[in-house]
């Protein structure tokens, strides 16, 4: 497809739609906006941990074969990979790392 071929918008949706992905995803040092938890379980368990939409976290490690340590504000919490998989992140184009 060609982008001439795309009706007034459809650019937009595509570009941004690129810049989603899932908390699992994230390399060690990355940050980004939780977007979408769809799973009403998973949001409970997720805002134990003070993790919402909008939520800024930013990985501080990513264990082979296990959870990925993330850190919200002055906190970090280990969130298991299937869990992890069930939150949809946005990485913002700048984002100040935590202190």
């Amino acid at each position: 497809m060609y982008m001439s071929d795309l009706k007034r918008g459809e650019a937009a949706v595509t570009a941004v739609t690129k810049l989603l992905h899932f908390l699992s995803d994230l390399k060690r040092g990355e940050a980004a906006v939780v977007r979408k938890i769809v799973d009403e379980l998973v949001r409970a368990q997720a805002i134990r941990f003070g993790i919402a939409e909008g939520a800024l976290v930013s990985v501080e490690e990513v264990l082979p074969l296990g959870p990925v340590i993330v850190r919200r504000g002055t906190m970090r919490y280990a969130i298991g990979r299937n869990l992890a998989r069930q939150i949809e992140v946005e990485r913002p184009a700048k984002v100040k790392k935590h202190a």
